[in-house]
């Protein structure tokens, strides 16, 4: 979609924001209003899908309906050249998602106050769309918006497809399996009707601003939905130590394996998170690392001011950096979960993705774009030294980085490799500590680094 396009005669279209699983999002200006509005295009390649049409225009009736500070508002619903689009308000801050990684990356927790804050205002735009009949789905850290003018969280993205074609960063997965409720993972009948899913998820992300990482890891998508079937999660008080034991009671009952014992409606949530609002924790400084390895082997992962009044000041927490983006493709499950480690040691932000052969590698490195990807020569499928050949024919990622890592490689091998730009080689078994020093100047500054030299 072209930049500068009037679309209605209204809204012209400005920069491109962010591409989410069921749309592109475009900074427009309403030239009649003289605003800065959103606008959300169903993706080209789900245009001709009728079910994704419908269920577009589903998300944009859905939150047409809840007039609530904590919801993002709709203005408009059309199409454009036959693809469908809404206008919606154009919020200026950053997501939940941000504010928990800004605070991992400097080694903070996110202030009690602020946290239980930022959850009071979800809770409430979250009753809204339950007051509304709706049910939510897919609630987690990156579908909070932390607006800066007025200081607000504000609930987003009510789309439903997620591609699972590969293993991503565990937070942007099926449903999304960082924060998916048990009965859903079982299918049981009626669960994707139920309000109580989206109020697991509620306290799945709670769980996260509160202690830096999500309840479950894992090393793959089904291993952390297995985990919020059968295991019970630590308490948060276990991983931030000093939390109060209400607080703990608060994130466990809502995190409930048995729908019963949640929550029964958001009101009586909030009314729990008011109670421990005059006990505030100081701004504790933490280590960076995560507290233990299931919080981060998948894992990472304000508005103070007091809900009763409706004021709001400013959040305390500031804006999150760049983050990089990393590729992992080995067949080895256990390697895998090394450069994760690494990668998140190095630099808690970043955005670690993972394939298990060449031809998944292909996929998920033209998907994601990512600035460095750690491959092994023998992936199944595509070896490693095509899957890198066929990157650097592709202009969109021919300056990734490449880092291979390997118990194989000969002299034609590395020759080969060399002709093709790569600087990095790694002999396995690979030191974790070593990679997240290679790997550290690569997702810290994310920019594309300059092509590697070719022979």
């Amino acid at each position: 979609m072209p930049t500068s396009v009037l679309l209605d005669g209204k809204y012209r279209l400005q920069n491109e924001l962010g591409r989410g699983s069921m749309g592109t999002v475009f900074l427009a200006v309403d030239e009649m209003l003289k605003r800065k509005v959103a606008v959300k295009f169903l993706l080209p390649e789900l245009a001709d899908s009728e079910e994704c049409g419908v269920r577009f225009q589903h998300e944009a009736v859905a939150m047409a309906a809840i007039r609530n500070e904590n919801v993002a508002q709709i203005y408009s619903f059309g199409k454009d050249n036959g693809v469908p689009y809404f206008v919606m308000e154009y919020l200026e801050g950053e997501t939940l998602e941000d504010l928990v990684d800004s605070h991992n990356r400097r080694g903070f927790y996110i202030p009690l106050d602020d946290a239980v804050d930022i959850m009071i205002q979800a809770l409430s735009g979250l009753t809204s769309i339950h007051r509304a009949g709706a049910v939510h789905r897919d609630i987690k850290p990156a579908n909070v918006m932390l607006a800066a003018e007025p200081a607000r969280a504000v609930i987003m993205d009510f789309g439903l497809v997620r591609d699972v074609r590969f293993e991503d960063d565990v937070r942007s997965l099926a449903g999304t399996p960082a924060y998916i409720a048990p009965e859903l993972v079982e299918g049981k009948p009626g669960a994707d009707k139920s309000k109580l899913t989206d109020i697991y998820s509620m306290g799945t992300t709670f769980y996260e601003m509160l202690t830096g990482t999500i309840p479950f890891g894992g090393n793959s998508w089904v291993e952390i939905l297995q985990k919020h079937i059968a295991e019970l999660p630590v308490p948060p008080s276990v991983r931030r130590p000093g939390l109060p034991d209400a607080l703990d009671e608060i994130v466990l009952r809502a995190m409930s394996k048995d729908p019963r014992e949640r929550y029964q409606d958001c009101e009586s949530f909030i009314d729990d998170l008011v109670e421990v609002q005059s006990t505030p924790l100081p701004h504790e400084r933490r280590p960076s690392l995560p507290p233990d390895k299931e919080g981060g082997a998948a894992g990472r992962r304000s508005a103070s001011g007091r809900f009763a009044t409706g004021k709001h000041r400013a959040f305390k927490s500031t804006p999150s950096g760049s983050r990089g983006k990393l590729v992992v493709a080995d067949a080895d499950a256990e390697f895998r979960a090394l450069v994760h480690g690494a990668a998140k040691a190095a630099v808690p932000g970043c955005r670690v993705h993972s394939a298990t052969d060449g031809p998944m590698a292909l996929d998920v490195l033209r998907t994601v774009k990512p600035h460095v990807v750690v491959l092994d020569l023998d992936l199944p499928e595509v070896n490693g030294v095509e899957v890198i050949a066929t990157l650097r024919g592709d202009p969109d990622i021919s300056r990734t980085e490449v880092i291979v890592a390997t118990g194989k490689a000969g002299r034609r091998e590395a020759a080969l490799l060399q002709g093709l730009g790569v600087r990095h080689f790694l002999a396995k078994p690979v030191d974790g500590e070593e990679l997240a020093i290679l790997l550290r100047p690569y997702l810290e500054r994310p920019s594309m680094p300059s092509p590697p030299p070719t022979r």
